[in-house]
């Protein structure tokens, strides 16, 4: 059977953006992205649940300003090995509505 591992993430970025190098040596941006959770309660605060996301250099984006806290952000990837992140294969940071 094919392994199917996509994922479609969106929130805001909860966290200052983190250069940073792979254990490979490899360059990304380590993001830290906010969003409501399916089991949030009724006014509970945003963000409920975080994810971590690799971004790394190179990565396709479409994305208008900086990328920073409070930054919307739309990213398609897949799950990591390890604890869980995403690792991005495209990002949409900031887009206009």
């Amino acid at each position: 059977m094919e392994e199917v591992n996509q994922v479609l993430l969106s929130g805001v970025v909860v966290e200052e953006p983190q250069q940073r190098r792979t254990r490979e040596g490899r360059s990304v941006t380590s993001l830290i992205v906010g969003f409501r959770a399916p089991d949030a309660r009724p006014g509970e605060g945003l963000p409920s649940a975080c994810c971590e996301v690799e971004v790394p250099e190179g990565t396709p984006r479409r994305q208008v300003g900086e990328l920073r806290p409070g930054a919307s952000v739309l990213v398609t990837g897949r799950l990591g090995g390890g604890a869980g992140g995403v690792v991005a294969t495209f990002l949409i940071a900031n887009a206009p509505a």
